[in-house]
């Protein structure tokens, strides 16, 4: 009689993270509140035992031997036991910086006091539930709504403390990029949810195609680069060599007609590379033409 092959770890868990980050959001929330459920002494780590319960507890179709393939997989000291540390580590949806930097910009925004963690005081006053489809019909308020998204950390078997970590901002973030492809989809998201500020990439180019092609028509040269030097020097109406905030906006708005003025905030930033406050000429000219 042929022996079954045991299925290889590294496989298994590829084919656990795919499963989790189709859950979306949920994903590595959900299996951090199954871990906690069934670590009943909070010593944070997991017997093979207790990591099949808590596999088995989120209801992922995995077979015993997948199972204790994937516990082989994060116990990596062999040391019979696996950290929810490590575990939850490995499951993280991969944050792009640029993410990241939305997803701690918000948390930051949040976290008032800054304690490091958001309970819903704090959520009340930060979190627009103007577009949540429920409060938009009158199904919810918006207080309802606040707590709904402070239960999707808490779920069945959570503390009840109403308290969010960052670690767990991040990871319900992170599992909600994962089934997002595109960045611009996910900064307009963050941006509507918490208003902190995000200008996609798609528009940030649109402008500065447009920057250059006025540049070209206002200064009568087919040189680019010499065309742009001279833009600068427009906004750079008090001849310091830096454009300032100021500067900025109202040769924008000549340049660009229509912008609102958060939105002119916004593309000042990008071009402030060094956020000293000013735009360098090297600054803008590795903005409108990157290497």
């Amino acid at each position: 009689r042929e022996k079954t092959m045991a299925p290889d770890p590294k496989a298994t868990n590829g084919r656990f993270q795919r499963i989790i980050a189709k859950r979306g959001a949920n994903g590595i929330v959900g299996m951090n509140r199954c871990f906690k459920v069934i670590d009943k002494d909070g010593g944070g780590s997991l017997d093979l035992a207790e990591f099949t319960r808590a596999i088995k507890m989120f209801k992922v179709e995995l077979s015993d031997a997948e199972i204790e393939a994937l516990f082989k997989f994060y116990d990596k000291d062999d040391g019979g036991s696996v950290s929810q540390n490590e575990f939850l580590g490995g499951l993280r949806g991969s944050l792009s910086p640029m993410r990241q930097e939305l997803v701690d910009k918000a948390f930051e925004k949040i976290d008032i006091d800054g304690s490091g963690e958001i309970d819903s005081n704090d959520l009340k006053e930060k979190y627009d539930t103007s577009k949540h489809p429920k409060v938009m019909n009158k199904q919810m308020t918006h207080e309802e709504a606040c707590k709904e998204f402070l239960n999707v950390f808490e779920g069945e078997g959570g503390n009840g403390d109403g308290v969010v970590t960052r670690e767990e901002f991040n990871d319900y973030y992170g599992g909600l990029s994962a089934s997002i492809d595109d960045d611009d989809f996910f900064g307009v998201m963050m941006d509507k949810s918490w208003d902190i500020g995000f200008m996609p990439e798609r528009e940030v180019q649109t402008i500065l195609k447009l920057i250059r092609e006025r540049a070209a028509q206002r200064t009568g040269t087919n040189n680019p680069k010499q065309a742009i030097k001279k833009v600068f020097a427009y906004f750079d109406a008090d001849r310091s060599k830096n454009v300032d905030v100021h500067e900025f906006k109202s040769a924008i708005e000549s340049l660009v007609p229509g912008l609102d003025d958060k939105d002119k905030g916004l593309l000042f930033a990008r071009f402030d590379d060094d956020d000293s406050g000013e735009i360098s000429y090297e600054e803008f000219i590795n903005i409108c033409f990157p290497a």
